[in-house]
C-alpha cells in the first residue's frame, strides 16, 4: 500500500525538541519539502509489501552537543539507498539496545531519541519472515572548534583546524557558514585520509552576509553493515560539537 502525506511548509530550524537544529538538517529539510510539493505527496510503503531481500537498511547513531542527546535513526528503502521509503510493517520491527524504534512520520524513518551522549550500542531489525539482522553502531570520533574562531572576513579565506584525530579510513567532516535566519548558508567538506583542516574560502564567506552568522561541525564514519539483506545498506556514526557564534567582517 502506497501512504502520501501533505507537507506543511515552514522556515524555522528543523524541528525535533532540539533547540540547536543545524543548518544541514535545516537545508535538507527544506529540499526535501520543495521537491515533495513538486511531486504532490510523500511517498512511502508498507515493508510487508515487498521482498524481503529487496530491503536496504541503513542506520544512523548521531550525537548532537547542542541538544545533548542522541538520535537513532533506521532507514530502510526498496531496492537501494535511493529507493522508496518503507515503513516497517507485517510483524517487522528494529530496536535499539532493546528500545523499539517508532516512526517519524515527517522525515519518514524509524527514529529513538534519548538524552545525553550513548557512544554506542546494537541495532535488531527483524523482517517479516522473522529473519533477524544485528548490527553495532558507534558514534563518530569526537571534533571540535578550536578557540579563538569569533570573526570571520569576507576578503580572507579561512583555514578551520578542528580539534580531534585526523580523517580516518572512512570518515569525513563538513562545516557549515549560515546566518541565524538560515537565508544565506555554505557548506564546506573533507574526506581525506590524514585531514586536520578546512578551508572557507572568502567567495564563500561572502555569500553569507556582513553581520552575526554561525558555524557548525559535523564528522561523520561510514561503513557497512555486519548484517544485511540482500539490498546491502550502510552504517553511519555522527558527532556534533557546539554550534559557533561568529561575526562576518567585511
Amino acid at each position: 500500500m502506497t501512504h502520501t502525506k501533505s507537507p506543511v511548509v515552514s522556515l524555522r530550524p528543523l524541528a525535533r525538541g532540539a533547540t540547536s537544529a543545524s543548518l544541514l538538517r535545516a537545508l535538507a529539510r527544506s529540499a526535501l519539502i520543495v521537491a515533495t510539493l513538486a511531486l504532490g505527496a510523500c511517498v512511502y510503503e508498507d515493508s510487508s509489501t515487498v521482498d524481503q531481500d529487496r530491503i536496504h537498511t541503513e542506520y544512523w547513531l548521531a550525537y548532537d552537543a547542542n541538544a545533548d542527546a542522541t538520535y537513532v535513526r533506521a532507514i530502510f528503502r526498496h531496492g537501494s539507498r535511493i529507493g522508496t521509503v518503507l515503513r516497517l510493517g507485517g510483524g517487522a520491527e528494529v530496536t535499539f539496545d532493546g528500545r523499539p524504534l517508532g516512526w517519524n512520520e515527517a522525515w519518514r524513518w524509524h527514529e529513538l531519541v534519548l538524552p545525553g551522549r550513548i557512544d554506542g550500542g546494537r541495532y535488531v531489525y527483524v523482517d517479516t519472515d522473522g529473519r533477524r539482522f544485528e548490527n553495532v553502531v558507534e558514534l563518530a570520533r569526537d571534533i571540535d572548534f578550536p578557540e579563538g574562531i569569533d570573526t570571520l572576513s569576507q576578503s580572507t579565506s579561512t583555514e578551520i583546524a578542528w580539534l580531534g584525530a585526523t580523517l580516518g579510513d572512512g570518515e569525513s567532516m563538513d562545516v557549515w557558514l549560515y546566518s541565524p535566519r538560515l537565508v544565506d548558508g555554505v557548506r564546506t567538506e573533507s574526506r581525506n585520509v590524514g585531514a586536520t583542516s578546512v578551508v572557507l574560502r572568502r567567495d564563500e564567506i561572502a555569500r553569507v552576509g556582513l553581520g552575526a552568522a554561525r558555524l557548525s561541525m559535523r564528522r561523520y564514519h561510514e561503513s557497512t553493515p555486519q548484517q544485511a539483506p540482500e539490498a546491502g545498506g550502510r552504517v553511519v556514526g555522527q558527532f556534533e560539537p557546539r554550534i559557533l557564534d561568529v561575526t562576518v567582517v567585511p
